[in-house]
């Protein structure tokens, strides 16, 4: 169950009651990892910064450079408003 800030209800000051004349519930604090998960490892982010860093140059070569894919790119796309869009994707 994902626990959001907004889930949980302030009490009122003073008298205990929350909200519609309920007592409030206990007041949790978001939980963003499940105790199963466990942080990436080392490698996993290398990998993934690599990878990252690779689609960022290669969707600006398609956007800035959309005549040049024949020598940007891994092939040529015509026309030069498909690259454009692609590398936009």
């Amino acid at each position: 169950m994902r626990m959001f800030p907004t889930d949980a209800i302030v009490e009122a000051k003073g008298n205990g009651v929350g909200a519609k004349g309920n007592p409030p519930r206990e007041r949790k604090e978001p939980r963003y990892m499940e105790t199963t998960d466990r942080p990436m490892s080392t490698l996993m982010k290398v990998v993934f910064w690599f990878v990252a860093a690779n689609a960022l140059i290669g969707a600006c070569s398609l956007i800035f450079f959309p005549a040049d894919t024949a020598r940007l790119f891994f092939w040529e796309i015509k026309p030069p408003i498909n690259a454009a869009l692609f590398g936009a994707l």
